[in-house]
């Protein structure tokens, strides 16, 4: 004779065999199973076809494995991509900390000369390094997903070119003062973090792409 409570039973223990093993959401699962029990009892199905029926919707243990594996690698892209938005803007936060600092104790001291322009140009990085990582988050998704190694080669030699870029532009420059060459060293680095944070959403994309596949 059919056992309601024990194929239920079974059914959990399923689940927690298959990786879902936390007491919250097994009870939700369970939850949701009795409910539906009941709509198939509701139209007159017995109680092993409603068990069944119940099943078929809500899903097998291999199933839902498969649905929480897809949320949870969901969840880890998400968390990587806060990570690197919150890494950019603490690592901004400190460059202009310790910007505004110096240029703040320079002007007390008398050392420093700070005009409006030098306020609004120093201000004014903040908008393509932010233009740069967007462009970088955008530019991964594009790029072909390929073997872990070559994405750091492509990486080193993108950051040597960068470096050689940078070496060429920056006499041209010529800064007249300490507070200019802050300001032309926060221009030119924004290219650079928009390339950083492109190489990390690349190296996630080909890791996550590789695990899809194995």
């Amino acid at each position: 004779m059919f056992n309601l409570e024990q194929s239920i039973a079974n059914w959990r223990r399923e689940l927690s065999v298959s990786g879902i093993d936390t007491p919250r959401v097994l009870d939700e699962l369970e939850s949701h199973l009795r409910g539906e029990i009941q709509k198939q009892l509701r139209s007159d199905a017995d109680l092993e076809r409603a068990f069944a029926s119940a099943i078929s919707r809500i899903g097998s243990a291999d199933q839902l494995k498969a649905e929480f594996a897809k949320v949870k690698a969901a969840k880890k892209i998400g968390a990587r991509e806060n990570l690197r938005r919150w890494s950019v803007i603490a690592g901004i936060s400190m460059v202009y900390l310790s910007l505004f600092g110096s240029w703040y104790f320079g002007v007390r001291s008398g050392k420093m000369e700070i005009t409006v322009t030098d306020v609004v140009l120093g201000i004014g990085t903040v908008a393509p390094i932010f233009l740069f990582e967007r462009i970088g988050r955008l530019l991964a998704k594009s790029l072909p997903v390929i073997n872990e190694n070559w994405i750091v080669v492509v990486a080193m030699v993108a950051i040597f070119l960068g470096a050689a870029l940078f070496r060429f532009c920056f006499p041209a420059i010529a800064p007249t003062n300490l507070v200019h060459l802050q300001i032309a060293m926060l221009w030119a680095l924004s290219p650079l973090i928009g390339l950083g944070n492109c190489v990390s959403a690349w190296f996630a994309r080909c890791a996550e792409s590789r695990k899809r596949t194995a």
